[in-house]
């Protein structure tokens, strides 16, 4: 079987190390895999083809700003892609996120209903099906979101998604969250096949390390770690300062990702640079007491998952599809989502008989990367 997996980035971030992870699994059961990929740069070890180029990107960003045309330019790209495609001639094309100033999806869903390619769709987040944010808050989209536009048309955009990605013959939607697959089929999308395949991770890469070095906190206070890849505001930042500002006596906080320490304008909170690294990530998870995930937006982070499979308990918001990664015994769902009500939580899940490093090991083994891989080789029918 030949699968082609077609992602904004390959082997970093969360989407980007499923995509890998997949494509290693695939390999060493046999199978022919590539990653089309159109950011960043991907390990040389990968069979990758890169989507367009520096200024095809600039080109989709200046357009996503001014016109709110997002996945609409990249047009030459788009159909260099097509004609790979056709050279490669995937039994599968696996789609994973198609936002990120990269592809142009008119020309490529019009390529998939012509050519009635089987088509496995994994959303990430509402893109999809959204005039122009990748996430709703309290069922609003704001044009300051992600894909950032000075010039709102959200209700052109919707129509025009809805036109494009309907009436595919062979397309299986995937959702790594029960909350998100509800919300796909309260949309267009629902006249296809929906289905929830969690997240997996590698759990023989993402466990408690050994490797304390370097050391990433110092004080004798509860440690509290935080990872994302971009600390945009829907990601909680604004709790995490409140945390450190108000219980500054109680915790030690590490953030992850990208984010200035100029943009934390807190020198109570310690900032480390977005990593690729799984050694240096598992060696900071391992490292903390608890994981915080103050996210106001979100379908279902991994880096939950990552922080379980290190033994560490996760307290998270009541976000989107967050709370399914955890049990009573692994960590902590703040329904109110306040600084008060984070702080709560952690002193609950420190104080707790229940949560141990050993439950959150057990809770982990339900997302591993083997089950992830079988239920997705289910899916294309190998």
């Amino acid at each position: 079987m030949k699968v082609l997996l077609v992602n904004s980035v390959c082997g970093v971030g969360s989407t980007g190390r499923i995509c890998t992870d997949l494509y290693d699994e695939l390999i060493s059961k046999g199978h022919d895999c590539c990653i089309a990929y159109g950011r960043g740069k991907a390990d040389k070890d990968y069979n990758t083809y890169k989507i367009g180029n520096n200024f095809d990107k600039f080109v989709h960003l200046i357009g996503t700003r001014v016109l709110d045309k997002h996945g609409f330019f990249s047009i030459k790209a788009t159909r260099k892609l097509i004609n790979f495609i056709d050279d490669y001639s995937p039994d599968v094309l696996h789609l994973h996120n198609l936002h990120g100033y990269y592809i142009n999806v008119r020309i490529l869903f019009q390529y998939i209903k012509v050519k009635n390619i089987k088509v496995i769709w994994t959303l990430h987040d509402s893109w999809t099906y959204l005039g122009h944010s990748a996430y709703e808050h309290n069922g609003k989209e704001h044009s300051s979101d992600y894909p950032k536009t000075y010039l709102s048309r959200k209700k052109r955009n919707k129509n025009m998604k809805q036109e494009m990605f309907s009436d595919c013959q062979d397309l299986t939607i995937v959702t790594p969250s029960n909350w998100l697959a509800n919300e796909v089929k309260k949309t267009f999308l629902k006249q296809y096949k929906i289905i929830t395949i969690p997240n997996g991770i590698d759990l023989g890469k993402f466990k408690p390390s050994s490797y304390t070095r370097p050391l990433y906190f110092f004080d004798n206070k509860i440690k509290l770690l935080g990872v994302a890849k971009n600390w945009e505001e829907r990601k909680g930042l604004s709790i995490i300062k409140e945390l450190s500002t108000n219980y500054s006596d109680r915790y030690e906080i590490v953030i992850v990702g990208n984010c200035s320490q100029k943009q934390v304008l807190n020198t109570k909170i310690k900032v480390i640079p977005e990593t690729s690294s799984i050694e240096e990530l598992a060696n900071l998870y391992s490292q903390a007491d608890v994981f915080i995930n103050p996210t106001f937006q979100d379908n279902f982070p991994t880096t939950n998952l990552e922080s379980l499979a290190c033994g560490t308990p996760v307290v998270t918001f009541d976000t989107g599809g967050s709370p399914e990664a955890i049990d009573v015994n692994s960590g902590k769902v703040c329904e109110d989502k306040n600084a008060q009500a984070l702080n709560q939580a952690i002193l609950e899940v420190m104080n707790s008989d229940s949560v141990t490093t050993e439950e959150c090991l057990n809770r982990s083994k339900l997302f591993s990367k083997s089950i992830f891989i079988e239920k997705y080789l289910q899916v294309y029918g190998g």
